[in-house]
């Protein structure tokens, strides 16, 4: 009876005993995670970690021996996106498989059974015995080429309340997409893009066969500012003065333009004298929606030279009358004028 007890006792004792020594941190094995590295080179994926405190407990007595090397790990086949790396196989008792960015790497960040590779690049995953904190000789390691264009730069912006401009960093693999955020359309890569209509609008990178992020900017339209009244015009011998036709309201300015899509704020006088023959036109600007009028009145100007001065007439007197001849040889299109003073304008004689 006393015999029986003692090999039932021995039986338990021994069940415990592998029990204890076989075990792996539940907390460590059943927790799935995603892991971004520092540096950005890839994440982590799909939890499997060996318990280091457990793998010594498990270590069968190797010594200095150095664990050995995990065999090459595999890729994803995706020709687009990062790449989703996988170890080839399982490590061993007592023994942890981590991911490296060199092959002789120490890292213990990356345990799991995945990593996924931002850029193109060798990876290198390597076997570690935490009970000697020994590493392998060597390291299995895989050359992944990642196609994966970054989200282009963030465009500016110019307001002209029923439209905007927007305007991109001039680069060839850039598209505008409308307002199509996933959109895969490589019609339009100029450096500017017009809004007609309040939206999101989208920029997304293209490069070698694959598409990248989109790059959003929005534009909520408003109402243009009021047309300035046709400005009045005068003179026209040498100078001519362009004049306002009323007031601006005291958050709009008008301004003076040698163009209908003008946008210089330099010219806003009441009086504007100009020079040089042609068309100028006089827009509205609101200071608070910092916005432009269209189809601004215009006013066509033509500047004519002064005539040259007429030769000194000559005078003859004939009895105590003096009379005043000139040549009568005015130059085509120009007609001379007697005056009694000088700098006098009448056309009477």
């Amino acid at each position: 009876m006393k015999s029986s007890n003692i090999f039932a006792a021995l039986i338990i004792l021994t069940l415990s005993t592998v029990s204890v020594f076989g075990q792996v941190n539940p907390a460590k094995d059943t927790t799935a995670s995603v892991l971004t590295p520092a540096g950005g080179i890839g994440q982590d994926s799909i939890s499997s970690a060996l318990d280091p405190v457990a793998a010594a407990a498990d270590d069968p007595g190797g010594g200095g021996t150095p664990p050995p090397n995990p065999p090459n790990p595999t890729a994803s086949t995706n020709a687009c996106g990062p790449k989703t790396l996988t170890r080839s196989g399982s490590p061993p008792l007592a023994t942890a498989w981590y991911w490296q960015t060199t092959p002789g790497g120490t890292s213990l960040d990356h345990f799991l059974s995945t990593f996924v590779a931002q850029t193109s690049g060798t990876y290198y995953i390597r076997a570690h015995k935490p009970s000697t904190n020994q590493w392998s000789t060597g390291a299995g390691f895989i050359t992944v080429t990642v196609n994966n264009p970054a989200a282009p730069a963030q465009p500016s912006i110019q307001h002209h309340c029923s439209y905007a401009v927007f305007t991109k960093a001039s680069n060839s693999t850039w598209y505008w997409q409308g307002t199509n955020s996933a959109g895969e359309s490589t019609a339009n890569s100029s450096d500017t893009y017009t809004a007609n209509a309040s939206g999101t609008y989208y920029l997304r990178s293209y490069s070698g066969g694959c598409w990248g992020p989109s790059t959003a900017i929005s534009f909520t339209q408003t109402a243009s500012p009021a047309n300035p009244p046709p400005p009045i015009l005068s003179g026209g011998c040498v100078t001519a003065n362009l004049a306002f036709n009323g007031s601006p309201a005291q958050h709009i300015r008008w301004a003076w333009q040698t163009s209908p899509t003008g946008t210089d704020l330099t010219n806003i006088t009441t009086n504007y004298t100009v020079s040089t023959s042609g068309t100028y036109y006089l827009r509205a600007y609101d200071l608070n929606l910092q916005c432009w009028s269209v189809s601004p009145p215009s006013v066509a100007v033509t500047i004519t030279d002064l005539p040259p001065t007429p030769p000194t007439p000559t005078a003859t007197v004939v009895c105590g009358q003096t009379t005043l001849i000139h040549s009568n040889n005015p130059p085509s299109g120009v007609t001379w004028y007697w005056q009694t003073i000088d700098g006098g304008q009448t056309t009477g004689s």
